[in-house]
């Protein structure tokens, strides 16, 4: 697997989950599909450049392949994500990385990793690593004086961790997701050393 399609994922969930998710940069491609919906709707979807996602439902496959090179996110959201997801091993790592450190609030409104303050170089490393694989500039939170929490303002984030990639939110339903299953071995290689950096262990999944 080289990439993890955004659009069909989103829209293999029930409908209700996804309603508030938009596919944004669309303009030019609005005359190129028939939507079922009233004239006066797509001018609106003109003026804001987005379309809610649950629109693309009635689309063919292959009106929907128009969109692969948008953007989709969270209505309201500041950050949106390329609907093209590249599975390599960047991702890898930052996986592993949220299954031994990371969390997300239940409202998806943000995403955070904690660490250890003696943990200079993973905390950089772990920056870095997000705002080359998403585009999100990460704030750093001292909660107390022994730990640093990275933290991602994105919902957007959030929504795809919990329900498209399934990683889990919290320590007791965190999991390995499923697409580490079906990466290249050096990657599922890399996702297993970012775990092990954390403060993790070994688990059965592993």
């Amino acid at each position: 697997v080289k990439e993890i399609n955004l659009i069909e994922e989103i829209l293999k969930l029930p409908e209700d989950l996804t309603k508030k998710i938009r596919v944004y940069r669309v303009r030019k491609l609005l005359d190129r599909v028939n939507l079922k919906v009233k004239k006066s709707r797509i001018n609106d979807f003109k003026k804001c450049d987005s379309i809610p996602i649950n629109v693309l439902r009635s689309l063919s496959k292959e009106e929907r392949e128009l969109f692969y090179d948008c953007y989709v996110g969270y209505e309201m959201s500041k950050y949106k994500l390329k609907c093209r997801l590249k599975v390599n091993r960047k991702l890898a790592e930052f996986l592993g990385l949220f299954v031994a450190e990371g969390s997300i609030l239940k409202d998806l409104t943000r995403v955070s990793l904690s660490f250890g303050v003696h943990e200079e170089e993973l905390i950089d490393y772990t920056v870095n690593l997000i705002k080359q694989l998403f585009g999100i500039e990460p704030s750093i939170i001292a909660p107390h004086k022994t730990a640093v929490n990275v933290n991602i303002p994105s919902k957007t984030l959030g929504f795809i961790l919990k329900y498209v990639l399934k990683v889990g939110g919290n320590a007791k339903d965190k999991r390995v997701p499923p697409i580490v299953f079906q990466m290249r071995e050096r990657d599922r290689e890399a996702f297993l050393i970012s775990y092990l950096a954390g403060d993790g262990y070994p688990t059965k999944e592993l």
